[in-house]
């Protein structure tokens, strides 16, 4: 099965965590992507910053959220204006819902905060249009009074059935059933003329109606993605720049992983900007988790929303790719290596654009020789594109190819020689060091393989034939 870049770097578990109150939020966190407009993007994000920002209105968007829970998804019903014949329960569902727009509507022009492109339409006339009974309740249907005929049929069918009651000759029992269907006939032929004029009414106001319905799902995903902000002490990220700067970046959904195992993510810092940037670093030190969460920030600032990060600056990017080592490449018949170079044959027709590229462990399904030097051509050939390429690698040689160099700290000041006695992968986890800094460009890559095995192989055969060899 096909892993989306979504699922692959982490998004849906933050998809998840946003939670909205309407099931026209939910639609819009479901269909949630990159903005293509940036000035949209940005609106979203200034939004988010009112609500933060604002808490004095607290209260009122909690009481909001209520409404909100209270919505239905009436935008069958309120398209059948105009184009049909709507029943009365369309009738009550979209009544109930102009009630419910007339409160949203006090309570959000009540507020000291006002979102940028959210407003909500004022449709009182129309409720009055429904409100057949004058009792304005939610509750709708059509009374005797609302026409002379109907109220003449309803009389007539009332009459008919006091006298069925009161009969109690079996064929003038049956006379008065057969005459009340008649009227009963004639009463849902007026009502259905009733409900067309009642349509034909409303039907000016089916656009404020379906405006006001995404204006709502609009203001929940506002909402939804300030709490999560509030909630994982995100941050704004800072738009425009020329390149990628992250202080202190973080993987909520890492850190949920490595908190049940009682162990805390360490957050890194890292510039990343056109041309090729390289990770290298011990093997078991992270690197592939570095670039799903570099991957993870930008996708959920292109989405407009708060990153996990201390400081966080992105350029306006286009696109986001990432090649990965993928099952559905020997699936679909080809090996690991073919799969991988024609995802980059695709890749690179984007290098011109301000897209972000994203490639872990690459050519690593070929030979260690070979592999090397596709990766430092690779490396070489998008140094002067305009994409930004950012590699993770075990291959020497690749880092002096690049703009950048950033290197795990891994086991660098670990002393192997107090590895006796002790549980290799609890000596790891306490003394591995996954924090980034940026390393000279022909800074090799480390040799601790041997060494780890030795933590971790302690005591087994197999450990003795890599020690001879």
């Amino acid at each position: 099965m096909k892993t989306t870049l979504t699922e692959k770097i982490g998004f849906e578990y933050i998809r998840s965590l946003l939670t909205c109150s309407s099931p026209y939020g939910t639609e819009n966190i479901r269909k949630l992507s990159p903005y293509k407009d940036p000035v949209l993007r940005d609106t979203e994000l200034e939004n988010i910053s009112r609500v933060i920002s604002s808490p004095q209105d607290t209260e009122k968007v909690d009481r909001l959220n209520r409404y909100f829970m209270a919505v239905k998804d009436i935008r069958r019903s309120i398209r059948e204006l105009g184009n049909g014949t709507p029943d009365e329960v369309s009738f009550f569902e979209i009544k109930r819902f102009l009630l419910l727009l007339h409160e949203i509507k006090s309570v959000y022009d009540s507020m000291d905060m006002k979102l940028s492109d959210i407003d909500f339409p004022n449709c009182d006339d129309a409720f009055g249009i429904l409100n057949t009974d004058g009792t304005s309740s939610a509750s709708f249907f059509i009374p005797d009074s609302y026409s002379h005929e109907l109220y003449n049929i309803r009389a007539e069918k009332r009459e008919i059935e006091r006298l069925i009651r009161s009969a109690t000759d079996d064929a003038q029992i049956t006379e008065y059933k057969l005459r009340r269907l008649e009227v009963a006939d004639s009463e849902s032929s007026e009502e259905l003329r009733i409900r067309r004029e009642l349509s034909e009414k409303l039907l000016p106001y089916r656009e404020k109606l379906l405006y006001a319905t995404e204006k709502i799902g609009e203001a929940d995903r506002i909402f939804a993605k300030a709490a999560l902000a509030q909630k994982l002490g995100a941050v704004r990220p800072h738009m425009h720049a020329h390149h990628i700067r992250m202080v202190q970046m973080q993987n909520p959904a890492v850190e949920k992983i490595l908190n049940e195992k009682g162990q805390t993510l360490t957050p890194v810092d890292i510039i990343a900007e056109s041309g090729s940037t390289v990770i290298t670093g011990a093997n078991m030190g992270g690197k592939s988790i570095k670039l799903r969460t570099l991957a993870l920030n930008a996708y959920t600032a292109m989405c407009g929303m708060y990153v996990f990060a201390q400081e966080a600056h992105f350029p306006d990017l286009e696109g986001i790719s990432m090649i990965a080592e993928d099952s559905e490449d020997l699936e679909n018949g080809l090996s690991t290596f073919g799969g991988e170079i024609m995802r980059l044959k695709d890749e690179l027709k984007n290098t011109d654009r301000k897209v972000l590229l994203l490639f872990d462990e690459p050519a690593r399904g070929t030979n260690p020789q070979e592999g090397a030097k596709i990766v430092r051509a690779l490396v070489k050939f998008l140094n002067t594109a305009q994409a930004i390429s950012v590699f993770t690698t075990h291959y020497d040689g690749v880092a002096a190819c690049a703009k950048r160099h950033y290197r795990v700290a891994g086991l660098q000041t670990f002393d192997f020689s107090r590895a006796s006695g002790k549980s290799g992968l609890e000596l790891l986890s306490l003394n591995m060091d996954y924090s980034l800094y940026e390393a000279a460009p022909d800074e090799s890559c480390p040799k601790e393989a041997t060494e780890i095995c030795k933590m971790l192989l302690k005591g087994e055969p197999l450990l003795d034939a890599i020690l001879q060899e």
